[in-house]
Parts: C-alpha cells; sequence; structure tokens
C-alpha cells in the first residue's frame, strides 16, 4: 500500500476539488488519509480503514450511500507492521512492486488472521470491503496453486460477515464460484496501463481496449452486478479523453494516479 506525505494529501484534494466541480465520478477511491469533509456525495466509497474511526465512517455514511473498507486477501504491506507480524508464519516471497509479501492462504490460521482483522474493520462501521489481490491466484499470477484456497476464505468472510457487501478488484475468473456472494467487481486499467520498471504511463491498444471493456460489460451484465473501473493517467489532457471512452451510464468509472492520490476529472 502506498505511503503519502502531508504533500501530496494537499495537492490531490486541491486536484480534486478544481477539477470535479460539479461533474465528479459516482465512486471516490484513495488509500491516504483524506478529511471526511472532503469525501460527499459519492454512490460508493473506497477507503483504506486504519486511517477512519468509527465516528469518521458514520459521518462518511452519511453523507454517502455505501463506504468500504479496503482489504488485500492475498498481500500484506511491511507497511502494515501489526498485521504484517502476525501473518509473517505464513508469508511467502515479496512483491517489490508494493513492499509487501504474499500469504500463504491455504493455512489455516492464516485467513483466520485475515477475519480477525476484517472483524476489527467492521466495528468501526464499515458497510462491506474491497476484496483486493485476488488476480495473484489466477493461471497468470505467481500463486496459481491458492486459488481454491481464495475461493475457500472468500466464503468464509461471507459466512462470518453475511450482513456485509463484497466487492471484487479483479479476480474474473473466481466469478463462477463467488458471484453469488458479491455485489459488484472493479477492474482496472481497461484502456491504460503503467509501468512498474520505467514508472511510465501507458495507453494499451485500442483494439485491445474496447474488446477488454466490452467483455467486462458483458460479464458484470450476466452475473448482475454492478461494474467500477479504476483507469490510471497522471495528465489532465488524457485523463478527459480516458472519461470520454465510457458511457457512465453502464460502468462507474475514475481516473486517477498509481497511488490512488488523485480521483481527477
Amino acid at each position: 500500500m502506498p505511503c503519502y506525505s502531508k504533500l501530496n494529501i494537499i495537492v490531490m484534494l486541491m486536484m480534486f476539488s478544481s477539477i470535479f466541480g460539479a461533474n465528479k465520478p459516482d465512486f471516490f477511491v484513495c488509500y491516504a488519509k483524506v478529511p471526511t469533509s472532503q469525501i460527499q456525495g459519492f454512490n460508493t466509497v473506497f477507503l483504506e480503514s486504519a486511517f477512519y474511526n468509527h465516528a469518521e465512517v458514520e459521518l462518511l455514511k452519511k453523507n454517502n450511500k455505501k463506504v468500504y473498507a479496503y482489504i488485500s486477501l492475498t498481500e500484506v504491506s511491511k507497511h502494515n507492521t501489526g498485521l504484517y507480524q502476525k501473518l509473517s508464519p505464513y508469508l511467502l516471497s515479496e512483491n517489490s512492486n508494493w513492499n509487501s509479501a504474499y500469504i500463504n492462504i491455504s493455512k489455516a490460521k492464516a485467513r483466520a488472521i485475515l477475519i480477525d482483522e476484517i472483524a476489527t474493520i467492521y466495528s468501526k462501521g464499515f458497510d462491506g470491503l474491497l476484496l483486493d489481490n485476488l488476480d495473484n491466484a489466477s493461471i497468470h499470477g505467481p500463486y496459481k496453486v491458492l486459488q481454491s484456497s481464495l475461493i475457500q476464505l472468500i466464503e468464509e468472510i461471507n459466512h462470518k460477515f453475511s450482513d456485509k457487501d463484497l466487492i471484487q478488484n479483479g479476480g474474473l475468473f473466481l466469478l463462477e464460484k463467488t458471484h453469488t456472494v458479491i455485489k459488484g467487481i472493479l477492474v482496472e486499467s481497461v484502456f491504460t496501463d503503467y509501468d512498474f520498471q520505467l514508472k511510465t504511463y501507458k495507453i494499451r491498444n485500442k483494439q485491445e481496449a474496447v474488446l477488454k471493456k466490452t467483455s467486462f460489460i458483458n460479464t458484470i451484465k450476466h452475473y448482475k452486478l454492478k461494474g467500477y473501473v479504476i483507469e490510471y493517467a497522471s495528465q489532465k489532457s488524457v485523463v478527459q479523453k480516458i472519461y470520454r471512452k465510457y458511457n457512465l451510464n453502464q460502468l462507474s468509472v475514475v481516473v486517477t494516479d498509481i497511488n490512488l492520490s488523485n480521483n481527477l476529472k
């Protein structure tokens, strides 16, 4: 999970206020600490739970329709020192892109630790969870052997907290098993891409991107799920071009930088 300086947050809020105006997207996502007064009027909000107490979450729920907490099911950030320490006996290799380590969720104790963490998150009043890093268990991910364990973990979460909503971030390969227990799915980088080695933003091949978007729309229609998209760009001119590629009646879209530190419009 990215870290942010106070300057990062100030810049983010300035861009948020000046660029969104009256036409802001209907969902907001940021894993930095943002004052609750700046997060109002959204249908869906995705946040890092560690930055908010119960009273702040209740205020956010009053000013927005749904407020979800982010959680990674297959990785733990080294910045999350408490959870990292608890999971340390069950960690696999490291992800240098995000300064995190992969979790061996095939171990029942590791899953139990994550469920305890979720209980702590829900004690603050969040409406549900955004389940992240699911694609680590895909056939293209580093730990496809964990796919059945990931499905088991999602089912355990749903059973334990059946009154809460779950949104998947990615993990389309899981939908045949998970679509009955989730409310929506978020995908990233349909028209855009980011090179972690070169630290540069890219635009995907148009034909490839259109096919990806069409496939996603067909998927959410088939499973009757809400669809969310995060695109990544740093230049305002590119941001505007990306928004024009979407019918916002079909999908909820946000364009931001790779650290999710500004949701541009």
